[in-house]
């Protein structure tokens, strides 16, 4: 109607320019008519256009408007966050063999796994990674995201490191974050065809078509808004997982093109380190996923019981998980193979799972080395959609074929061209359509097999390459390989896993054939781990260290079965920083027993029967372990010593004697010669309160000893100056246990200076004499010889000072607390927890 409308008025002006002429003739009043009659086409015109405009303008407001009010007055935004929050609450554990009836909550497990700082390179890809050390650089991902500035972080980490489930914590907890409070989850492994189709796609777009019914919903242009706004915070998951290097770069270059296009929004990526390496995304600060530490595997443990328990019952005590929560630790101490294994999220899950649901731990570990090999090689990959090239039974067959390659050749590396020949000559067995090259990538990036320096692979941990001979040694009736090497330390861990699922008749058999203590000591393994075998082989077994442990044993008999298990003690060997290694496992009663049966000498400080079983020996003294040293390196003729302070703070070691409270140290490297831990009191401190209060005591229980009878002391120790002048020397001690009976003797030389008091000599050389044997563990420390011996010191200690023996008084006054000490552990009072922990260099 506007058109029309103008060309009307158009018409009109053209009919009126003729008449116009008429009456005016002159040329001039022509132009100004023709003129007239172009403005008036103009005027027409415009009108109609700008009449038109207006209502475009008019229509596309009103529809910027309406999407605006739609997205401000939504409740999409809360129905996104119910989704979210929902779809993201369990733990993710799909795809693992050994799975429960209940599945924990992510947020009643989850354990904040740390990052630092490292260039691409320096990220480790084997399913281990880096064991922890001291490091104080440990990150949050909170400390990234918190800030009012937007951060593009590359989170890397090996296979099975926590990654993703970072990523599903985070998005939870974005929602409640103060500058950035809309999580975006992608994986990436589910949008390469779109990315392909159509670079230019949004993450708008993306994050839409994923929320299925409720995507549609989304009121036109939500997503974007939020990004424009800079109210996001995009996380995708598993760069590494785009199968095709092509793709993986497409996909990093989209990356880079959202972060461009979203600047005002913090982007989290993230991958496995090979994934990364080749098609990095620019301007991304590179975060490594570090390993669990101590704390966060007993964090972990421990919410996943709790968890579990108050599913099943709301109301319990948690004693019940956290009991068994500490049966798992006290396993996984136990078998230090496994603790390994901690240090990875994924394999400290299915630990949990399969000590939780199939009730052992470390007996089944075989089975547990079969499900991380499932798991890494097919099982994850099949449940997030990925392509096989190959089985992964077919996987496992190859690999074990190598492993079993590598231990005949006494090998833990192999060079990029061998392993490329060793593969390719099995490959051709069981396919044709993948090459050597695609395999090794393939089980490097999954993490079981890496390449440790450039061009030397080795499977993640040596555990792996022993489990998985000794699945082709059975799969290929190779028996005889192990039969013959019962001698060769190199094949004990590989026979073990063998006779876990196979008897082991033939093996022990060669064993006690062969009588060597190596031989015994795998034969004695065999049965600790519940082998099959005939009785009388086990009978046979049983009577080596049972007999030997008796006081009539044979010399020679007793002598092997201490070298056999010493030897078996001694191979739970940590390596530490430096050159040193660490036996984390404490020397044990029964070794201990068998030590005292060819060194004759005092038996361990202890309120009970000492028992020669498998419990760790507490209570020995410092000569005393010195000398047992010596007794093992003669009898395994080796170069042991006690372990430094140093070794055993080393979180490696620490990781692995968590139940150890003190252990004796190198006497060359540490001032006093006891390692207290994180002991908040020292075990052998003694304060003054607890010395003041036990002179109290004494007087009270005992009155005036044997010791002191017909002296001046007791008159002079209730005189309130000479006993005020008794206890002003009076401090905190640590007793030095060990040098008591040097301190003893000393003071029985220094007596003789007491001139002026003869009592005080009488009852010095008295106190000496009846200490002596005490402190030498040759006489048993009663409560009443205890009372007279600290009542005595104390009495002798003014003396002392009055005849300027200001030492000798010390002395005096560290005796009354060491006997203190001694008399406190004997009644069960004090702790008793020295241990012995041997190391090498």
């Amino acid at each position: 109607m506007t058109g029309k409308a103008g060309i009307a008025v158009f018409a009109s002006a053209v009919a009126a320019g003729p008449v116009a002429a008429l009456i005016w003739p002159d040329v001039i009043k022509w132009a100004v008519v023709g003129g007239y009659e172009v403005i008036l086409f103009l005027v027409g015109i415009a009108g109609g256009v700008l009449n038109d405009l207006k209502k475009r303008w008019q229509a596309r407001a009103a529809d910027r408007l309406d999407k605006a009010l739609s997205r401000r007055f939504t409740r999409f935004d809360r129905r996104y966050r119910e989704y979210v929050l929902s779809d993201l609450r369990s733990l993710d554990v799909r795809g693992l063999p050994t799975s429960g009836f209940y599945t924990p909550d992510l947020d009643d497990v989850f354990v904040d796994v740390t990052l630092d700082h490292r260039a691409p390179h320096q990220v480790p890809g084997g399913l281990l990674g880096d064991l922890p050390t001291v490091d104080t650089s440990r990150h949050s991902i909170w400390d990234f995201l918190t800030g009012k500035d937007p951060n593009v972080l590359a989170v890397l980490g090996a296979p099975g490191s926590g990654k993703t489930t970072l990523l599903r914590h985070s998005a939870r907890r974005v929602f409640a974050s103060k500058h950035r409070n809309v999580p975006i989850l992608l994986y990436l492994r589910d949008h390469v065809a779109e990315i392909a189709r159509n670079p230019d796609v949004s993450v708008a777009t993306l994050t839409a078509n994923t929320l299925g019914d409720l995507g549609k919903t989304e009121p036109s242009g939500w997503f974007t808004q939020k990004l424009t706004d800079g109210a996001c915070v995009v996380l995708l998951d598993g760069l590494d997982e785009v199968a095709r290097k092509q793709d993986r770069q497409l996909v990093a270059d989209w990356v880079g093109k959202q972060i461009n296009h979203f600047p005002r929004n913090d982007f989290v990526l993230t991958s496995r380190p090979h994934g990364y390496r080749a098609t990095p995304v620019n301007g991304a600060t590179v975060l490594r996923v570090q390993s669990f530490t101590d704390e966060q595997v007993r964090a972990f443990v421990r919410g996943w019981y709790v968890a579990i328990e108050r599913h099943i019952n709301p109301d319990a005590p948690v004693h019940k998980a956290e009991a068994e929560a500490e049966d798992l630790l006290g396993r996984l101490h136990d078998a230090p193979a496994l603790t390994d294994l901690t240090v990875n999220p994924l394999l400290l899950t299915m630990i949990a799972n399969v000590h939780k649901y199939r009730k052992a731990l470390p007996g089944s570990r075989v089975e547990l080395y079969s499900e991380i090999c499932q798991v890494m090689l097919w099982r994850r990959q099949e449940v997030k959609k990925l392509p096989l090239d190959i089985s992964g039974d077919k996987k496992a067959t190859l690999l074990a074929a190598l492993a079993y390659t590598m231990m005949q050749d006494r090998v833990r590396d192999l060079s990029g061209k061998r392993l490329h020949e060793e593969v390719g000559s099995t490959l051709r067995r069981l396919s044709r359509k993948v090459t050597a090259a695609d395999f090794v990538a393939d089980v490097t990036s999954n993490g079981l097999l890496v390449e440790r320096e450039s061009g030397l692979y080795a499977f993640a941990h040596h555990t792996f390459q022993e489990f998985l001979a000794a699945n082709h040694i059975r799969d290929k009736n190779l028996l005889g390989t192990l039969v013959d090497n019962v001698d060769d330390l190199w094949w004990r861990e590989t026979t073990l896993l063998y006779t876990a699922r196979a008897d082991a008749d033939a093996i022990v058999e060669a064993c006690l054939k062969s009588g060597s203590v190596q031989a015994l000591s795998l034969a004695l393994d065999c049965v600790d781990q519940g082998s099959e075998l005939k009785p009388e082989l086990s009978d046979e077994l049983d009577s080596l260290v049972t007999d030997a442990l008796a006081t009539t044993a044979d010399r020679d008999h007793r002598a092997l079965a201490a070298r056999v298990l010493v030897t078996r003690h001694l191979r739970q060997l940590t390596s530490v920083e430096g050159h040193g290694q660490v036996c984390t496992a404490p020397i044990t009663r029964k070794i201990y027993h068998l030590f005292r049966q060819e060194v004759p000498g005092p038996m361990p400080d202890a309120p009970d029967e000492f028992v020669p079983d498998d419990t760790p020996v507490l209570g020995a003294r410092r000569a005393d372990a010195l000398s047992f040293v010596k007794w093992v390196n003669g009898i395994t003729e080796g170069s042991y010593r006690l372990p430094t302070s140093a070794e055993l703070n080393d979180p490696r070691v620490r990781r692995k004697i968590g139940s150890v409270r003190s252990a004796w140290l190198n006497p060359d490297q540490a001032s006093y010669a006891l390692w207290a831990g994180y002991a908040a009191v020292h075990p052998h401190y003694v304060g003054a309160t607890i010395q003041v209060g036990q002179l109290a005591a004494d007087l009270k229980r005992h009155g005036a000893p044997t010791l002191l009878k017909d002296s001046e002391c007791l008159e002079n120790l209730e005189n309130r100056s000479m006993g005020e002048r008794a206890f002003a020397g009076l401090s905190n001690v640590v007793v030095d246990l060990d040098k008591l009976p040097i301190i003893i003797r000393e003071v029985r030389t220094e007596v003789e200076h007491m001139t002026n008091s003869p009592w005080a000599r009488t009852v010095g050389r008295g106190f000496a004499e009846a200490a002596l044997p005490v402190f030498e563990r040759q006489q048993t420390l009663t409560a009443e010889l205890a009372s007279a011996l600290r009542i005595a010191a104390w009495c002798l200690v003014p003396v002392a000072k009055d005849h300027g023996l200001t030492v000798t008084a010390d002395q005096l006054l560290h005796c009354t607390a060491g006997l203190i000490l001694m008399e406190r552990r004997a009644n069960g009072d004090a702790p008793i927890a020295e241990t012995i922990l041997l190391a090498a260099t």
